[in-house]
């Protein structure tokens, strides 16, 4: 599944004795691992979670029978190990936290100072970046008994505590902006994080609270329709089916046939139609969403091949329209990053690695117990035998005086050259670009130049005079893909290979 080139791959060796960055290159497309915190000098113990500002990360310390926290971004830490237990940091950088033996509840910011001190409340949540719940738990004759509330970052309470029965799941406070509650006859009302009645108790029994503070969900029944509503109860949006928010932020209507072919709609906090699913009868898939964006960019669905007798993963990009097989017999989709790079785990579930969506090894499997990325930093955490690393990994990047190239299949490294999607180098340098379908032939001009080169041959006529190239021209995933320094040299450009950071510079 993982064919690479031998002189690829004795490229790729040297650059390693070479380097203080460690690549890995496969089916010839080449990544680099640029160590930011040094992965033997690493800080120590478990990565729990990915924050805007770096990784939680959790250290038992057998020695104190303690369970320490830290935050650390690429850098290393932005807060050393404490006793402070927290699981989540705001956009603004706020953490709520405990202390066990006594126990206490607080917040503290970035720099370890504390903004709220909360002896009096069992636990703290993050709802926004100013408002908690905030909840004391009373233990009960009948179990225990949860009073909530909201409060701000100076302890006031906006909503007091135990004012209402409220309706949540502690897991996804951070998406919703509303919150569904109860008085003492079980009437809902749905109220904003100020407090703010959207629905009054009793008005809609059906009214389910959404991320967006003056907005509510209800579904009427009767005609099988769910409807975005404002404050004042006129619609925004009515929607066929009934509509479960799911997070991060979108709307979906799953439909199931009397085959069981699965069907699901998924629709934005508009009402607006954004995609279209059918999946057949394998199940509910999985879904990646792009985090920052709110936007699902990758869908799972397995499928049983009758014919194997194995399960295969279809992935699809939702972003592209491009899919993607992963033979799950193999290993297991695990996650799949917005940068398209996907972990998976061994079948027996014990390893990890991370490949790309064309099975291209970044990670090979037994290199590293763990791997967690963080979207936000664009950084890796890398865990072995207890040490976490922080890097940055990246295929090859190529920048045009100054600016870096966007493209839509990485570029990879063939015979010791690098190959880029022909439009989008052509367009940096500020050439023409014709492609003649019919012989597969690219034509480009640029000032006085015009070069002309076809897929698959190692011929390139600059303006009619022959150039014999090391590497041709050729398709990749449905993309043409050109040699970068002889097309920028061609065009009387200088080019530049810088081997740390994988970068190739091209200077008009």
């Amino acid at each position: 599944m993982k064919r690479t080139k031998i002189y690829c791959a004795i490229l790729l060796i040297i650059s390693m004795l070479c380097s203080s960055n460690f690549a890995v290159m496969a089916s010839g497309t080449e990544f680099a691992i640029n160590w930011l915190v040094n992965f033997e000098d690493g800080v120590s113990g478990r990565v729990y979670a990915p924050t805007p500002f770096g990784f939680i990360v959790e250290d038992y310390n057998d020695e104190n029978d303690t369970l320490l926290t830290a935050l650390v971004d690429d850098s290393g830490y932005v807060i050393s190990p404490t006793t402070r237990r927290f699981t989540s940091v705001t956009a603004s950088g706020l953490i709520p936290y405990e202390i066990y033996e006594p126990y206490s509840c607080s917040v503290m910011d970035l720099d370890g100072n504390v903004i709220i001190s909360a002896d009096n409340y069992d636990c703290l949540d993050i709802i926004v970046d100013d408002r908690f719940m905030a909840t004391i738990i009373e233990e009960s004759d009948i179990g225990y008994i949860f009073h909530m509330g909201i409060v701000d970052s100076n302890r006031n309470e906006i909503v007091p505590i135990g004012k209402y029965n409220f309706d949540v799941i502690h897991e996804v406070y951070s998406y919703f902006q509303n919150f569904k509650v109860y008085d003492e006859n079980d009437n809902i009302g749905i109220i904003d994080y100020n407090g703010n009645f959207l629905v009054p108790f009793g008005a809609d029994n059906n009214a389910n609270p959404l991320c967006i503070a003056d907005r509510y969900l209800t579904y009427d029944e009767a005609q099988n329709k769910s409807y975005i509503r404002k404050q004042d109860g006129s619609n925004i949006a009515e929607i066929n089916g009934r509509a479960e928010f799911i997070p991060f932020n979108y709307l979906e209507v799953a439909e199931e046939d009397e085959n069981h072919n699965i069907t699901t709609y998924e629709y934005d906090m508009d009402g607006n139609l954004v995609n279209v699913f059918e999946y057949g009868n394998s199940g509910r898939p999985l879904a990646f969403k792009d985090i920052n964006d709110k936007k699902t960019r990758y869908k799972t669905d397995s499928v049983y091949n009758q014919e194997t007798g194995r399960w295969i993963d279809i992935v699809t990009d939702t972003f592209t329209g491009n899919t993607y097989t992963f033979d799950n017999s193999d290993y297991h989709i695990d996650w799949i990053y917005d940068n398209g790079l996907v972990k998976v785990c061994s079948s027996d579930w014990t390893e990890v690695s991370l490949v790309t969506m064309n099975h291209d090894v970044v990670i090979p499997f037994g290199e590293y117990d763990s791997i967690t990325y963080c979207k936000d930093l664009d950084i890796f955490a890398l865990g072995k035998d207890g040490k976490i690393g922080i890097a940055r990994i990246s295929p090859i990047t190529v920048n045009v005086s100054g600016k870096n190239v966007i493209f839509d299949q990485n570029p990879v490294a063939k015979d010791g050259r690098t190959l880029v999607p022909l439009r989008a180098i052509f367009e940096a340098l500020g050439a023409t670009v014709e492609w003649d379908g019919t012989t597969q032939t690219i034509t480009s001009t640029f000032l006085n130049t015009t070069i002309k080169l076809t897929v698959n041959t190692n011929k390139m006529y600059v303006n009619d005079q022959e150039v014999i190239l090391d590497v041709p021209a050729e398709v990749i995933n449905n993309r043409t893909l050109v040699p970068v320094r002889a097309i920028s040299e061609a065009f009387g450009c200088a080019v530049e290979w810088d081997s740390e950071t994988r970068t190739v510079f091209v200077t008009k």
